[in-house]
């Protein structure tokens, strides 16, 4: 998407030459500065291709996630991973991966009761100016493997806030960086 006066540069033109060059210069500046920075001018871009697959591994409580993603993209993009102790992801904690695709995370081995706890990861890509693209689950959406992070490390996780411009609850997950321009 892109802002397009294709349509009016004729007649501008024809009034001012001039006035018909700076639009067109002003329309080529917006729209390269909206592809640099991974925005349309005119709205939303489309979210970006899903990531093919989810890799973790994890051993005294630092866990590695990568995200496999292959699909064509543009610059910009950014990954936001997740992980819940509830597979079903009611209040998933956000973990900002930025532009990479690879990232360590610590991940508490133990609750507070001293009792192993398993975690779920999943994660998605974003670009600033798009929603969130489809989830890509460690494992399957319906059944999610189980990471045991292991370690000596005991903390039951605070609930989480969520991301972005969701709700402050923390109980709209998935929405990284917002899918409502303003969360008011």
């Amino acid at each position: 998407m892109a802002i397009d006066i294709g349509r009016f540069i004729s007649k501008i033109r024809q009034m001012s030459p001039v006035l018909g060059l700076a639009l067109e210069e002003l329309q080529t500046g917006i729209n390269n500065m909206g592809n640099s920075i991974a925005v349309n001018p005119t709205g939303k871009l489309p979210p970006p291709p899903p990531i093919e697959s989810v890799s973790v591994k994890a051993n005294n409580g630092l866990v590695h996630i990568v995200a496999t993603h292959n699909a064509p993209i543009q610059k910009g993009i950014q990954y936001i991973a997740e992980a819940d102790t509830n597979p079903a992801f009611t209040q998933p904690h956000p973990i900002d991966m930025g532009a990479s695709r690879s990232h360590f995370a610590l991940l508490p081995g133990m609750d507070d009761d001293s009792n192993p706890q398993s975690w779920y990861v999943r994660v998605f890509a974003q670009y600033p100016g798009s929603d969130p693209s489809e989830h890509t689950y460690f494992g399957s959406k319906f059944t999610p493997t189980a990471v045991t992070p292991g370690g000596t490390t005991t903390l039951t996780p605070i609930p989480s806030t969520g991301s972005g411009t969701s709700s402050g609850t923390g109980l709209q997950g998935g929405k990284g960086l917002g899918v409502d321009f303003n969360r008011l």
